[in-house]
């Protein structure tokens, strides 16, 4: 219970940053369509897939600087006002193309800071990886359920600039808010003051992590064909409001918010390698679904399933078995560039997919990738949970 106090601020300022992170992840699309006129789904992809990029740019360099200093919470703040000063920007001062371009290719490499260290720092505070992962993600998904009403609710009514303040004003309090934390003593200290720290490509070349990349990498890169436009797909074919694309969104993370703790603790139990075989599977079989649907509400339903909730709460605990925790941040660091340049890389794929054949095709691709993915996975990763560590927290809990 200690442990999860000391994670409060933290889990606060990841919230509220979160909510207008998702918000801005699942409505961008659709403004630059509906604000800026943009015709081109390959243009729209391709702007919106640039923040992707640069946070994966950021996110090697903050993972080198946390695991480096150990000053995780200033880092987490920055994040913070970073990502307010861009809503700030985006809010009052951009008014075309150039000028979103501008400010989304200088602020995400700042604000990416915050995605890969709280996960990290989260491991190091609780020990039982599965469960300091669920709580993590936890986090996020009240974050996305805020996100969710808030865009579905005010998009129609304010618009996306109104939005976009208020998304200033909350992630200033959020960098705020984590400095009354102070940076825990890591619990594996003792354990990796021995061990050097290794580099980057020395962290990327770990058998077991590779393979976690390859599979993540595939697996977003399918799923963002879909994912880049899903709420374009949603409102000009199936024919949902922003109201309904925001619930759907707002309930499905509800939902993995309440699973995701009991999942961390199934996982510090059972291990992380089926639930991490599950959670790709998942994404490729549901996404052809909405081909053949037309009713909206049929569709909201389908979308309020957490299909991410699996592959990020068993992928991140995976990747903190692996590593050392001098070298966490590079490790969890690692789960966020694959699956930033999965989306960056999937989303521009998926407009000019929608440019050349229409946004129905864009259901197809997904699933073929996906059974590559699992395949990859379910031959060659390992349990990375040790049994006594099993063995442990079972001694721990009776």
């Amino acid at each position: 219970m200690k442990q999860i106090r000391s994670m409060i601020p933290l889990l606060l300022s990841y919230g509220l940053v979160t909510t207008f992170l998702s918000l801005y992840g699942v409505f961008v699309t659709y403004w630059l369509e509906d604000g800026f006129h943009e015709t081109s789904y390959f243009k729209i992809t391709l702007i919106a897939g640039i923040p992707p990029l640069i946070t994966m740019m950021g996110i090697n360099l903050w993972a080198i600087i946390a695991d480096r200093y150990q000053k995780r919470r200033v880092l987490i703040s920055m994040a913070a006002i970073a990502a307010a000063i861009q809503y700030l920007l985006l809010a009052r001062y951009v008014t075309n193309i150039v000028s979103f371009l501008l400010v989304v290719s200088f602020f995400p490499i700042f604000y990416s800071a915050i995605q890969v260290v709280t996960p990290a720092l989260a491991t190091l505070i609780i020990p039982e990886k599965g469960k300091a992962s669920g709580i993590f993600v936890m986090a996020g998904s009240m974050g996305w359920f805020s996100g969710g009403i808030l865009g579905g609710v005010l998009y129609p009514r304010m618009g996306m600039r109104w939005i976009l303040t208020l998304a200033f004003i909350l992630c200033t309090a959020a960098g705020i808010i984590i400095l009354f934390s102070e940076d825990p003593k890591d619990p594996e200290t003792d354990q990796s003051a021995k061990q050097e720290a290794l580099s980057w490509i020395q962290v990327l070349r770990t058998p077991q992590i590779t393979i976690v990349v390859i599979t993540l990498l595939l697996l977003i890169t399918g799923n963002s064909i879909f994912f880049g436009l899903s709420t374009n797909y949603l409102i000009n074919i199936v024919g949902l409001n922003t109201f309904q694309v925001g619930l759907g969104v707002s309930i499905a993370s509800l939902i993995g918010a309440i699973l995701s703790r009991p999942l961390g603790n199934y996982m510090d139990h059972h291990g992380r390698r089926r639930v991490f075989l599950f959670g790709i599977i998942i994404y490729p079989l549901a996404i052809p679904i909405f081909y053949f649907i037309r009713n909206p509400w049929i569709a909201t339903i389908i979308w309020c399933f957490p299909f991410y909730l699996w592959t990020w709460t068993s992928g991140i605990a995976i990747l903190a078995d692996i590593s050392q925790s001098i070298d966490r941040s590079k490790a969890v660091g690692l789960f966020f560039a694959s699956t930033s340049l999965g989306q960056a890389v999937g989303s521009v794929i998926g407009g000019l997919i929608s440019d050349i054949f229409g946004l129905r095709f864009l259901t197809i691709l997904p699933l073929p990738i996906g059974i590559v993915a699992f395949v990859i996975a379910f031959i060659f990763l390992k349990e990375s949970l040790p049994e006594q560590d099993t063995q442990q927290i079972e001694m721990d809990y009776a």
